[in-house]
């Protein structure tokens, strides 16, 4: 297969997470909900503090202008901030944006959603083992307890072209829709990787 053509085992493998934050809310009528508070800080925070002792060699965030700011407070590690200038154009932008700050050693990412309060860096550990487990190979996607896909999903590097081309709002579903015989499902006891916060009442019964 071509993927494993490209696999080379004797070399340090690097992955990074890119965090999107750049979309517009539109569902949420209390405004933002990014700067939504959520156990004492805005939810784009404890969902960064979530992920960020990760075992990845980078951590990208994609900030609209309207989270610039809180995105500029995260630390320890601090992340890459990629700004969107205009959200409008889409997750399929911010995507392509953030994989313009990827590191040249950097051969697999996450991409991880800064509205779903449950991802920790145990649901990061199974995509990273999954990957090695596969020899780097695949794309590596979380479902929940009831079978629906969830987020976040590992990409190798054999994909990275078509997702530095993305734009519009489906984000990366054509990529996996046209690849389903390659992706590798990893199946969580939870509702944890389909849980987000579209709307006040997703907020409101959010139980951590």
């Amino acid at each position: 297969m071509l993927e494993k053509k490209s696999v080379k085992t004797n070399i340090t493998r690097k992955t990074a997470i890119i965090l999107l934050a750049a979309g517009k809310s539109t569902r949420f009528a209390g405004g933002n909900k990014l700067s939504q508070d959520l156990s004492g800080v805005p939810l784009l925070t404890h969902c960064y503090n979530n992920i960020k002792y990760s075992k990845v060699a980078q951590i990208v965030v994609v900030s609209s202008q309207e989270n610039l700011k809180q995105a500029e407070t995260l630390s320890n590690p601090y992340p890459k901030i990629a700004f969107v200038e205009d959200n409008e154009l889409g997750i399929g932008h911010s995507i392509s944006i953030g994989m313009g700050f990827i590191r040249e050693e950097i051969s697999s990412v996450v991409i991880c959603l800064a509205d779903m309060p449950l991802i920790t860096n145990v649901h990061i550990q199974l995509l990273l083992d999954a990957n090695k487990t596969s020899y780097f190979n695949q794309i590596h996607r979380l479902y929940d307890v009831n079978n629906m896909f969830g987020h976040p999903i590992l990409f190798n590097s054999y994909y990275f072209p078509k997702l530095k081309r993305l734009n519009g709002d489906q984000g990366a579903y054509d990529i996996t829709l046209n690849n389903k015989d390659l992706i590798n499902i990893i199946k969580v006891n939870n509702l944890s990787v389909s849980t987000d916060i579209d709307t006040d009442k997703d907020l409101d019964n959010l139980i951590l």
